[in-house]
């Protein structure tokens, strides 16, 4: 906002709350603001644009043929940590969001709202 469309008298709180909006739009460029305000996401890697989608475990038909039925986790391990302190990202059957980069295909995982239960 420039001063000649600036309704507001110099000095009133007004003009300060200006000079701080135009300070905190110079700090941020215009994708930051656009990832919070929207699904777009930037990759924490490349810093390429992630698609937004979603994760899931599932079994294909030839898996279940050749393991049968059985619970799968999406797991996270912390290096350094015993396997004990692993963490269900997505449990079994579950779908989560998800974002994939298209520069450099990392992916994001949100944990699932029923990863706590499948310890």
């Amino acid at each position: 906002m420039t001063a000649e469309n600036d309704p507001s008298p110099p000095g009133s709180d007004m003009d300060a709350l200006n000079k701080e909006l135009e300070s905190l739009r110079r700090r941020y460029p215009d994708d930051a603001v656009k990832a919070q305000s929207s699904d777009a996401v930037i990759c924490p890697l490349c810093g390429g644009a992630m698609a937004p989608g979603s994760a899931s475990v599932r079994t294909s038909i030839i898996g279940f043929i050749l393991g049968g039925s059985s619970f799968r986790h999406l797991w996270f391990h912390r290096r350094g940590r015993h396997k004990l302190e692993d963490q269900v990202v997505v449990g079994s059957g579950d779908t989560t969001d998800a974002w994939q980069c298209d520069k450099c295909h990392a992916t994001l995982v949100k944990p699932s709202r029923s990863a706590w239960m499948a310890h």
